[in-house]
């Protein structure tokens, strides 16, 4: 019964595929109509290309829908028995609830195309997140209540299009409430929540799904949190007086922490990070911004001091970010010098790493690693100005730390 669940599911995929393909063909024609027109118009006869052959001449279209129809099919049927072999093998679990997963599979593989290039919300793709979900509800129902499997599909299918270019929903404002980016950030925390606490009876799944887009997934939450709130101006303040994200903020810094060691205990995972070093960088930077969230918050609530845990971490995970001749780091392992120069300066060069490389050698003695870089743009490439700037920025945190360190 299952699999003819699966195999329906396949079929509706490939009838909406084949009808976003018509779609993009008819807008094509109709292009290239409207250009021939406005040659014609101009008495003017437009160069005329195979792309035109094709579209314009019966024979050389039934032809080129035929061949393309036979891809389209083959594409389809071959992607579909991939995913079959590589998740329901003898080793694998919930083989019932896999039916459904291979079969979104195919769906997500079209909208993860499509979502390079256009938003996940526009209205275009309404159909097809429509399926999704509904192979998404179909399939979960199969799998226990407390299994980590549920949650990587969820944000495989409806979260990894917003991760992977750091994309907010369509009403997402820095400005305003947004109620779509607020349930967005829930599902968000939800499968963080879940991937972290439960267990996978699926190893396969913990190991190719958990263990490697986690980080991912907590480094966006951290970056979007302040969109809880009315503004993300200010929101700082606010976010530090919310037992919530205070409290979830102190569990992604756990969970990061443990997956480390999950990690190490894993031969593959150590392959695959040495393979895919960007991996590790985006565990660093989740954890490094969580600290750094966390800290301000313990300077806000006047419970800051220079022997905290996470002062101590700090210290240590922005050194192996950093990385050095003896230690190379994921990121001086990276093979992109753009990505390299992207990931050091999003991590060190912003104003709230610049506060705690000044902060903590003054105040606690305790030296930072990574050297800051000053860009030429707005007198800013001047040190001293900068340390002016930090200091008017952090006025409150510094007359905080003063008052808590040497009780003045």
């Amino acid at each position: 019964m299952h699999l003819l669940h699966s195999l329906f599911y396949l079929v509706v995929t490939m009838l909406l595929t084949a009808g976003y393909l018509l779609l993009a063909g008819g807008l094509l024609y109709a292009v290239r109509s409207i250009i021939r027109r406005m040659f014609a118009g101009q008495g003017r006869k437009p160069k005329r290309t195979t792309l035109d052959a094709v579209i314009f001449e019966p024979d050389k279209r039934r032809k080129a829908l035929s061949f393309l129809l036979i891809v389209f099919l083959v594409y389809h049927l071959a992607f579909y028995i991939q995913q079959r072999q590589q998740w329901m093998g003898r080793d694998n679990a919930h083989l019932e609830a896999k039916e459904y997963f291979v079969a979104g599979q195919v769906l997500y593989g079209f909208r993860a195309l499509l979502t390079r290039f256009i938003h996940p919300d526009i209205v275009v793709l309404w159909p097809l997140n429509a399926l999704q979900e509904k192979i998404y509800s179909d399939g979960v129902k199969l799998l226990p209540k407390k299994d980590g499997e549920r949650y990587v599909w969820q944000q495989l299918w409806f979260l990894y299009p917003y991760t992977r270019t750091l994309r907010e929903t369509w009403d997402g404002d820095d400005n305003k409430y947004s109620p779509n980016m607020v349930k967005l950030l829930d599902r968000y925390w939800d499968s963080l929540q879940g991937m972290a606490t439960q267990p996978f009876a699926d190893a396969q799944m913990k190991h190719e799904q958990y263990y490697r887009n986690f980080p991912a997934l907590a480094f966006y939450y951290n970056l979007k949190k302040a969109q809880h709130y009315e503004s993300v101006w200010g929101a700082l303040q606010v976010l530090a007086q919310d037992p919530v994200q205070i409290e979830r903020t102190n569990l992604l810094i756990r969970w990061l922490g443990e997956l480390r060691s999950k990690w190490q205990d894993a031969q593959t995972m150590r392959n695959v990070l040495k393979k895919h070093p960007l991996i590790a960088v985006a565990r660093q930077e989740a954890l490094l911004s969580g600290l750094e969230f966390a800290m301000e918050t313990l300077i806000l609530n006047k419970q800051f001091r220079c022997d905290h845990p996470y002062v101590q971490l700090y210290v240590k995970t922005r050194a192996e970010f950093v990385g050095s001749r003896e230690h190379p780091s994921p990121l001086m392992r990276l093979r992109n010098a753009k990505q390299r120069e992207y990931h050091y300066d999003a991590r060190i060069n912003w104003v709230g790493a610049r506060f705690y490389k000044r902060m903590l050698p003054k105040y606690c003695g305790i030296e930072v690693a990574g050297e800051e870089e000053f860009f030429n743009t707005k007198n800013w490439d001047d040190k001293k100005l900068w340390d002016d700037r930090i200091q008017s920025i952090f006025e409150k945190e510094f007359q905080l730390i003063e008052e808590a360190i040497h009780g003045n």
